[in-house]
């Protein structure tokens, strides 16, 4: 073969090619659409995280595993607040057409080779630990990703989210959220948001015995609040805490 035939001929190459940021319509109250949260899962292998499991009332409080229920609560709470709808939490492999939520040592492949969020969550060489809470969200055109390095990744990942459209727990109880109203026909998230919190020791607990129930308002099967608007001192800590 002649060398300007050698010259026309075109090298493809494999390479992994990071997906770019679109806008995600979460709820659409016109065509009804809401997409549930996926919390992933790979019940074969046991990669992952089963809501099942998580959503067990005996899971110890100290856990990573309730941190992170208590995330994708926060995280379903904040969008039934916004579009007065619920989402459906649930575990599996789906990747579109949802809110997915995943650790990236668990993440699709899709995620896992994608080079913006490796660039993201990567060690930044100033310590050996500043990347152990890094987290990565982005909205796609079929999805919206929340992808962490660990389970407090994720957790401090809700709340940034949440921020990008105008809500905000500014307080504990309910009547200290911001909600914004404009949401209530369609969400849509339109963020790509690489982050990590500042400081990587710190603590927020609840003063004396307010968190269960000295000077404070407690819910159980023994004990119901009178008032509607009312909440548990335990519901408000968890909100809050994030």
């Amino acid at each position: 073969m002649s060398a300007p035939a050698w010259a026309a001929l075109l090298l493809v190459c494999v390479i992994d090619v990071a997906a770019v940021a679109a806008p995600f319509a979460v709820f659409d109250r016109a065509s009804g659409s809401l997409a549930d949260i996926v919390l992933r899962y790979d019940e074969a292998t046991g990669r992952g995280y089963d809501w099942t499991a998580l959503t067990n009332p005996r899971l110890a409080g100290s856990s990573p595993e309730h941190r992170l229920r208590q995330a994708v609560l926060f995280l379903q709470e904040g969008i039934a607040r916004l579009t007065e709808r619920t989402p459906t939490v649930r575990s599996g492999l789906a990747e579109h057409d949802c809110i997915l939520v995943t650790l990236l040592r668990d993440a699709p492949p899709s995620v896992a080779n994608d080079p913006q969020v490796a660039a993201s969550l990567k060690n930044s060489g100033a310590d050996a630990y500043n990347d152990r809470e890094a987290f990565y969200v982005r909205s796609e055109p079929q999805r919206l990703l929340i992808v962490g390095n660990s389970i407090d990744g994720l957790v401090a990942a809700m709340p940034a989210l949440l921020e990008t459209v105008g809500y905000e727990v500014l307080g504990m109880g309910p009547n200290w959220i911001h909600v914004p109203r404009e949401h209530r026909e369609r969400l849509t998230f339109d963020v790509e948001l690489a982050e990590r919190p500042s400081f990587y020791l710190r603590q927020l607990t609840a003063t004396s015995g307010q968190s269960y129930g000295a000077g404070t308002l407690m819910a159980g099967p023994k004990l119901q609040l009178v008032d509607p608007a009312d909440e548990s001192a335990v519901a408000e800590l968890a909100r809050s805490l994030h």
